[in-house]
């Protein structure tokens, strides 16, 4: 895609990933409060359902990066973004994968940790280098070639191509389905994860 400084084609689908890898990405915060307050104490001696404990916590972030989404493109329409609505619905999809994603590694390294410090050291150290390789704020094409072969290997970088080829329709470009098959397998293996960590840390 040729780049244009001013081209919000550019850079709101991107804002729309960046957004579901910071609201998901720092969910487990939340969480930490709650353990702190005995959230977890109290969760040991009740009979409620760990597998429903942790659909809901994920089901909580998720629906937040949906509406915050929504805000997003509705503010972007009146500097010109054009969006192909089926393109819109699949690019939803994508969001909830990629949060359900986000949000499960979140949530399972805050009940590993159980530090807002160290969470906050852990999440940083992972989020910063996969935004700066995903082509969300400048085309990977612009930096060097070992910058490209990192990008290569980062599934946001698929993500961010898929975003703005769904927004306008371009529904035949392989970063799309990429982008869905590599969401889908982490969003399932995550998820996994924090099921377990969880039904260990509750135990």
């Amino acid at each position: 895609m040729l780049f244009r400084s001013n081209s919000i084609q550019f850079f709101a689908p991107g804002l729309l990933m960046m957004n579901a890898l910071f609201q998901a990405g720092f969910a487990g915060f939340g969480l930490i409060e709650k353990l702190e307050s005995g959230f977890l104490e109290r969760l040991r001696v009740t009979p409620i359902d760990r597998l429903a404990l942790v659909l809901g916590l994920v089901l909580v972030s998720t629906i937040t990066v949906l509406v915050q989404s929504v805000f997003l493109i509705l503010a972007s329409l009146p500097f010109g973004l054009a969006i192909s609505a089926p393109g819109a619905l699949l690019l939803f999809v994508l969001l909830v994968l990629v949060a359900v994603t986000m949000g499960s590694v979140s949530y399972a390294l805050a009940l590993i940790v159980k530090d807002p410090g160290i969470l906050a050291g852990v999440t940083n150290f992972f989020i910063l280098p996969v935004l700066l390789l995903s082509g969300i704020m400048l085309p990977v094409g612009f930096g060097p070639r070992v910058l490209q072969w990192l990008a290569a290997a980062n599934p946001l970088y698929y993500a961010s191509d898929a975003a703005r080829a769904l927004i306008e329709g371009r529904f035949g470009d392989p970063a799309i389905a990429v982008a869905f098959v590599a969401f889908a397998v982490l969003a399932a293996g995550t998820l996994l994860c924090f099921i377990r960590t969880t039904r260990e840390a509750v135990a």
